[in-house]
């Protein structure tokens, strides 16, 4: 098994992530033959959703935050208005929205359940296009419903969606495709 350069060797020492083994198996030798400098990896998971109408409501807030705590196995992070918008009654320093950031082990379990268990269930899935890529090599998903989690039993009736961002540390956009498409992530081709 290569070391993979910033993660120390630990995420493949606790016996624990299987898309950390893959990558570092299978992926990183194939790709290291055509990148030789540099080879494309995860670099993180963002996880965020947005409080909308139910800001007033702290048990509404507090739901959502434990929904998304169990998801991510990590207390999320309130985001807060940096500015007030009268059209919105959004006063600066209210929560508008939770976000949890993961990276290492946590990101690659993440990450692995999300291609294997949560994009399956979603309704009328077929891939995500390969042009939803940034320059930057990210790639961004959204999710209407939090009922594809089977960690969350959170079925209140203003149940919200959230946004999922795969951060690859890659050079270019084709690098990142050629990545995501190797740990088997579901995209489309343009």
């Amino acid at each position: 098994m290569i070391p993979i350069a910033g993660d120390g060797g630990h995420a493949a020492d606790n016996g624990h992530d299987g898309l950390y083994r893959y990558y570092a198996a299978s992926v990183a030798p194939r790709l290291l033959g055509s990148y030789s400098m540099e080879v494309p990896r995860l670099w993180k998971a963002t996880l965020s959703m947005g409080v909308g109408r139910l800001r007033g409501s702290a048990p509404s807030v507090r739901c959502m935050s434990e929904a998304l705590a169990s998801i991510t196995g990590q207390r999320p992070m309130p985001t807060r208005s940096s500015r007030s918008i009268s059209n919105f009654k959004v006063r600066r320093g209210d929560t508008v929205g939770l976000k949890v950031t993961l990276r290492s082990r946590r990101m690659h379990e993440l990450t692995d359940r999300l291609i294997h268990l949560y994009l399956p269930r979603v309704r009328d899935f077929r891939g995500v296009p390969a042009s939803s890529i940034d320059a930057g090599g990210s790639i961004s998903i959204g999710v209407r419903s939090l009922s594809v989690f089977n960690e969350v039993e959170y079925t209140a009736p203003e149940a919200s969606g959230l946004c999922a961002t795969l951060t690859v540390r890659a050079t270019c956009v084709a690098q990142s495709t050629r990545l995501l498409s190797r740990v088997s992530f579901p995209l489309i081709p343009q």
